[in-house]
C-alpha cells in the first residue's frame, strides 16, 4: 500500500498526516476522488462479528473512472450477506414466498428472452457453445439450449440447483474463481454480476482464454448513472462501473468492446479478444453525475418511475378486461 500526506483537523488545528493510498484494481492508478457509498448496517454487523474493524470507504479512479473500495470485501462477510438475502422470511410474515419466487421466475424469463434476442444473431452458422456465469434460475441457459446451443451455467447459489434440474440444464454450483471454466465457448455471458467478481482483471484474462475463435464476451451492467437509479456502491461490490469505464476495463484486458446498448435501465456491452486503443472516459463528468444522483432522482427519476407504475397498472387492468395479458 502506498502513502500520501493528507490534511486532518485535530483539536481545531489542521495538520498533515500520512494516509494510505489504495491503487485502482482496474488500471493501477493511485489518484482518486472519495465517493459516497451505501452504509449497510447488516454488513457492518457481520464485519464486527469477524473482527474486521478497518476503515471502509469508496473511491473513484481519476484515470479509468471505475469506482472501487478501500478494501476488498471479505468472503466470510459476503457469505453471511448472501445467506441473509435468500431469507425471504426476514421481510415479515405477510410476505408471500410463492409470489416472490414467481416474480423472480418471470424476471428471469424476461431477461433470458432479451439476452437471446440480442446475442444469438451474432453467431454465424449453426448454434455453438454458450456459458452463462451467475446464471441464476437458469432460464437463459434453457433458452439457448432449446435453440440448439450446447449451453452451460455456473451460479454460486446452491438454492437455484433445483430450478436447473427442473429445466433439464447442465450447471455447476460454486464461485467462478473456484470452479473455473472448462473448454471454449462461442458466447460467454454474465448479467449484473461482474461487479461481484473478486479480481476483475484476472477474471477477464480467464474469459479471454476460454473464448473460441470469433467468440464474444457479453456483459450486462446496471446503468448506475441513470436518474432512475438512486443506488450507490455497497460492501458486496468489488468495483462499480459505468458504460464507458467498463469498456475501458475490457480494452485494458485486451478485448475490443462494442458500443454499449441500453435496455430497461441496463447496459449490454459485447467484446471480442483483440487489442485496440483505450476508449475515452470522462472521470470528472462521471464524478459530477454521482454527486448529483440524489437531486436527479428526486427531480426526474422518482416522477418517471411513479408514472411508469401507473401506466403498468392501467395496462394490466385493460389486459384483464379484454381477457388476455398485454405487454408493457
Amino acid at each position: 500500500m502506498d502513502w500520501r500526506w493528507t490534511s486532518v483537523r485535530r483539536c481545531g488545528a489542521v495538520r498533515l498526516e500520512p494516509a494510505p493510498v489504495v491503487n485502482c484494481p482496474i488500471c493501477g492508478e493511485n489518484w482518486a476522488w472519495p465517493l459516497a457509498h451505501r452504509h449497510d448496517a447488516e454488513a457492518e454487523a457481520l464485519r464486527r462479528q469477524v473482527g474486521d474493524a478497518e476503515d471502509y470507504s469508496w473511491r473513484l479512479c481519476r484515470r479509468c473512472a471505475n469506482a472501487y473500495p478501500s478494501r476488498p470485501p471479505r468472503s466470510d462477510v459476503l457469505d453471511g450477506i448472501w445467506r441473509s438475502s435468500r431469507n425471504i422470511e426476514k421481510f415479515g410474515v405477510a410476505v408471500d414466498a410463492g409470489a416472490v419466487w414467481a416474480d423472480r421466475v418471470r424476471a428471469s424469463r424476461l431477461w433470458a428472452s432479451r439476452s437471446y434476442s440480442m446475442l444469438a444473431p451474432s453467431r454465424v452458422g449453426s448454434p455453438g457453445r454458450f456459458l452463462d456465469i451467475a446464471c441464476g434460475l437458469g432460464d437463459t441457459v434453457k433458452l439457448f439450449q432449446d435453440h440448439g446451443w450446447k449451453a452451460f451455467g455456473i451460479d454460486v447459489d446452491a438454492s437455484t440447483k433445483s430450478f436447473h434440474e427442473r429445466l433439464g440444464i447442465e450447471t455447476s454450483i460454486g464461485r467462478i474463481e473456484d470452479i473455473g471454466i472448462d473448454g471454449k465457448f462461442d458466447i460467454i455471458h454474465i448479467a449484473h454480476a461482474i461487479y461481484f467478481v473478486s479480481d476483475l482483471m484476472t477474471f477477464l484474462q480467464n474469459i479471454r482464454a476460454h473464448l473460441a475463435p470469433g467468440g464474444i464476451f457479453a456483459v450486462w451492467i446496471s446503468d448506475f448513472l441513470a436518474a432512475t437509479d438512486p443506488a450507490y456502491p455497497s460492501y458486496v461490490h468489488t468495483f462499480y462501473p459505468t458504460k464507458s469505464s467498463m469498456r475501458y476495463a475490457l480494452a485494458l484486458a485486451d478485448f475490443i468492446p462494442s458500443p454499449p446498448r441500453s435496455r430497461s435501465g441496463s447496459i449490454l456491452i459485447t467484446a471480442r479478444p483483440g487489442r485496440t486503443r483505450l476508449p475515452r472516459v470522462w472521470p470528472g463528468l462521471i464524478r459530477t453525475a454521482y454527486q448529483t444522483k440524489p437531486l436527479r432522482y428526486h427531480l426526474f427519476g422518482r416522477p418517471y418511475l411513479f408514472m411508469r407504475q401507473i401506466a403498468k397498472q392501467v395496462v394490466n387492468f385493460v389486459g384483464r378486461r379484454v381477457g388476455r395479458p398485454l405487454v408493457f
